[in-house]
């Protein structure tokens, strides 16, 4: 691994070679370097990806490969299941200070089976479940109220319907963003 002033990127590789931006915020850097580690490991080749459609399909599907790969490896699934059934994410979070805040709210909802949604200075940046999950692309009317919520008193809470149980954590990590994530449990799809 090399540290480097990049500009245009966070990372790339060169044989085995991992090259990371020296600016990121270390959470960052480890996950890229994950997931160019895991590129390597999955024998994925960067020569002539997006010379095509189906090669610009298979690049997203390598990129997708990795990113999943770069979780497990910062996060192994076998602790973190016991560890986050019994402990909200921020207790978890403090288990796992190597990892970004993203990462282990990903990982999660993986447990839990629940939405995230991450608003980074006041705008949706990120809404995703786990794999198999049907769930609105628009957060809804409880999650918009709790998101205005968190972002006006500056700190967790909770909001629970009888569909949905949300909660919401204020995170002031970096000078620069002001990120608030939500996590969703979907408790009947009478909620869509």
């Amino acid at each position: 691994m090399l540290l480097e002033d990049l500009v245009g990127v966070e990372a790339y590789v060169i044989g085995r070679d991992i090259i990371l931006d020296s600016k990121m915020y270390p959470q960052r850097r480890n996950f890229r370097f994950c997931h160019e580690l895991a590129h390597i490991i999955l024998g994925h080749s960067s020569a002539g990806r997006l010379d095509s459609v189906q090669s610009g399909k298979i690049f997203l599907e390598q990129e997708k490969e990795a990113d999943k790969l770069a979780v497990e490896l910062m996060i192994p699934p076998e602790g973190f299941k016991l560890m986050a059934r019994h402990s909200d994410l921020r207790e978890v979070k403090q288990h796992y200070p190597h990892a970004s805040w993203e990462v282990v709210a990903r990982r999660w909802c993986e447990v839990h089976n629940a939405v995230l949604t991450i608003y980074d200075n006041g705008k949706m940046t990120r809404r995703v479940a786990p794999d198999g999950l049907v769930f609105p692309r628009i957060p809804t009317a409880p999650e918009k109220e709790l998101f205005r919520t968190i972002l006006s008193e500056q700190r967790e809470t909770e909001l629970a319907t009888n569909e949905l149980i949300i909660n919401g954590y204020y995170i002031k990590e970096d000078s620069e963003v002001l990120r608030v994530i939500l996590t969703t449990r979907i408790l009947t799809f009478d909620a869509f």
